[in-house]
């Protein structure tokens, strides 16, 4: 059997053993993952009240949190659970009181286990639509963008934009000047079996150097359904794969939501027969669409997920992103793009390669009795197994660290993470549009060639939160070249100046108990060192507004 044929035959296999479950899957619409609910998520995991969870991959449905919730209140009740810190069960209650509907129906089907409040779903077989939120938002920013390199010989090879303080958001546009935008989410459920979501945003801006005008998009728009533990959703959805705090060297936080056909577990299932011990497994398989804004337009992705947690503490993924196709990209049959992504190093038999791939691995240990978490994310374009060089100039890191719930009651969150960059993880060959889509790097924000460090803290109070985080980055602004040395390795050409950023960005949130209304306030300033590789220094700032009603 051919390498092609073992990978396809697992992933089926990975995919029927979906199917079956101790429970049908209920369709229900996504959270957006920048939505406040995954901080008092993330600790309820940080903590061991929630381990019945897969954290490397995003986002979770409305479903999925109140099973969380469930599991929690669950955890509570056993005769060895410690004593539980205040901000612990405001966080608990606060989800409880969230998803009420759907907790109401996990109950239901789940034989009574836990907190189960009176059942407010909705009848089988209606169609009923349900308004999510609203948010209204105001942005002035003095923070001009600049186009990302890669540092190879005579060429920049990637279509990146760089923006620190208006990116790393979804993909919502954020001029240089002044933005304003309305945002809505909306949902409908037809039974347990099918969802919609919708989340149009209007957004009017006057640039510094633009003209000033208006536009409209969806940042989300699909549509799911559900069978056993399988979900199938077609169209516009986001998709964040690792372990940061805003997604990992894959896919991140910072692009937009990408048109697709997605097959995914709808929950953290167990391998049959002997297989079992591998613990709680998720994986999905993703087909979608790269947009028009690039060098090749129509190109399409493949996407291949696969993360298992063996004991309660540890997970461990993988996943493989291939990048083909397009409007004037090269020619290929049909089976030669099934196995160039089926067989990790396969190309063509032609004088130019087909793809554009990116490897990842990652991985989180938990220790709940302290609330500290470690975890690690590594992509690379290129993989050689005969030295290390391709893991540093090919490749981007993440590591991390998170210390929750300190102090008498738990309000206090520390946290810190180191990222790094080689020479192409995000382009490769004849790609030069990059792995980006509309001009948004798919992974790490920082792009090609870049060293960063980020930490803050977080103080949670029963109705409010600040965060304070400062970060430094190193972009390189060397030239890099093979030509020096032997084998798989990439020379500095030429030692050129480094443009340095050391940001701070200050976020309130208020959140009261008794309204429905949310209030964000968000400051940021960042000092710029050799703004584009010039001599030029600069120093940025932006502030924005955002008040919403959230159901």
């Amino acid at each position: 059997m051919t390498r092609m044929r073992k990978k396809a035959t697992l992933w089926i296999g990975l995919l029927c053993t979906m199917i079956p479950a101790a429970a049908a899957a209920q369709a229900s619409a996504d959270v957006d993952p920048m939505d406040e609910a995954y901080a008092d998520l993330d600790l309820l995991v940080s903590v061991g009240l929630v381990q019945k969870i897969i954290t490397g991959q995003k986002p979770y449905s409305r479903v999925a949190f109140a099973t969380f919730a469930r599991e929690a209140r669950s955890r509570l009740a056993e005769p060895d659970a410690r004593q539980q810190k205040a901000r612990f069960l405001e966080a608990l209650e606060r989800l409880e009181q969230r998803f009420a509907p759907e907790l109401a129906g996990v109950c239901e089907e789940g034989g009574g286990e836990g907190a189960c409040p009176a059942r407010t779903a909705g009848t089988a077989g209606t169609l009923e639509l349900r308004p999510r939120g609203a948010w209204l938002e105001a942005t002035y920013a003095d923070s001009p963008e600049r186009a990302m390199r890669t540092s190879y010989r005579d060429a920049d090879l990637i279509d990146g934009a760089l923006n620190p303080l208006l990116q790393n958001n979804q993909g919502r546009l954020l001029v240089d000047g002044a933005t304003t935008a309305i945002e809505a989410s909306v949902d409908a459920v037809l039974g347990s079996a099918f969802a919609i979501q919708a989340r149009p945003r209007v957004r009017m801006h006057n640039a510094r150097e633009a003209d000033a005008g208006a536009d409209a998009t969806l940042q989300q728009a699909f549509v799911r359904a559900a069978a056993g533990n399988l979900t199938v959703d077609v169209g516009r959805n986001f998709i964040e794969l690792g372990q940061g705090r805003t997604g990992g060297t894959v896919l991140s936080r910072n692009p937009r939501g990408m048109e697709q056909a997605r097959v995914a577990s709808a929950s953290p299932f167990r391998l049959p027969g002997p297989f079992r011990g591998w613990g709680l497994v998720e994986a999905s398989a993703t087909l979608g669409d790269m947009g028009s804004d690039r060098e090749f337009p129509g190109a399409k992705f493949v996407l291949l997920e696969w993360t298992l947690k063996p004991v309660r503490y540890f997970e461990f993924g993988a996943g493989l992103l291939n990048v083909q196709g397009g409007e004037g990209a090269p020619a290929a049959s049909f089976g030669e793009r099934l196995r160039n992504v089926f067989i990790t190093f396969y190309e063509s038999g032609g004088d130019e390669p087909i793809s554009e791939k990116l490897a990842t691995v990652h991985g989180r240990i938990t220790i709940p009795s302290v609330g500290w978490e470690v975890y690690l994310d590594l992509a690379s374009t290129d993989v050689k197994l005969d030295g290390f060089d391709s893991f540093k100039s090919e490749a981007a890191w993440l590591v991390g660290t998170r210390m929750a719930g300190l102090g008498t009651q738990g309000r206090l969150d520390l946290w810190l993470e180191g990222r790094r960059t080689g020479v192409r993880p995000y382009t490769h060959h004849q790609f030069s549009s990059g792995l980006t889509l509309d001009r948004r790097v798919l992974g790490d924000p920082m792009g090609p060639l870049a060293t960063g460090w980020q930490m803050g803290v977080d103080w949670n109070g029963a109705q409010q939160t600040l965060s304070v985080m400062g970060a430094w980055e190193r972009y390189s602004g060397d030239d890099y070249c093979r030509c020096l040395s032997d084998g798989f390795v990439w020379d500095r050409e030429a030692d050129n100046p480094d443009e340095i950023r050391l940001r701070t960005m200050v976020t309130w949130t208020r959140s009261p108990a008794e309204t429905p209304v949310r209030t964000i306030l968000r400051l940021g300033h960042e000092r710029v060192t050799r703004f584009n590789f010039t001599d030029r220094n600069r120093s940025n700032f932006m502030a924005q507004f955002r008040v919403g009603y959230v159901w």
